[in-house]
């Protein structure tokens, strides 16, 4: 009876630690899940600015995005960005400037972003 009891003790153990895994895989896989998928915000970016546009540099950081670049109209981007599925709380960090001898503004723009709830 005692090496049946500590069979038993082992099998729950065993049981016990399989399940404490298989909850920490599963959250895990929930806390991925909910991560903004860089890829979308990008192709939305791409979709959305104009032609005369372009990015230099975008950072990601816990839901928030910095993009630095020029555009021909910079202050257009404000809203053109803050109908985009998923992007909130638009706002320059910096003044727009214009750029030595051309029609080009340079801008820093910070936002929110989070997965849009269809995706």
């Amino acid at each position: 009876m005692a090496g049946l009891k500590v069979r038993t003790e082992q099998v729950h153990e065993a049981r016990t630690a399989l399940e404490r895994a298989w909850q920490g895989s599963v959250a895990v896989l929930q806390h991925k899940q909910a991560l903004p998928r860089i890829i979308d915000l990008m192709l939305e970016l791409t979709e959305r600015l104009p032609n005369h546009t372009w990015v230099e540099n975008l950072d990601y950081q816990n839901g928030e995005i910095q993009i630095r670049g020029e555009s021909e109209q910079a202050t257009a981007l404000i809203k053109l960005l803050d109908q985009a599925p998923g992007i909130t709380e638009v706002k320059f960090l910096s003044p727009v400037v214009q750029v030595r001898n051309s029609n080009r503004e340079r801008f820093h723009i910070s936002m929110q972003y989070e997965r849009p709830q269809d995706s």
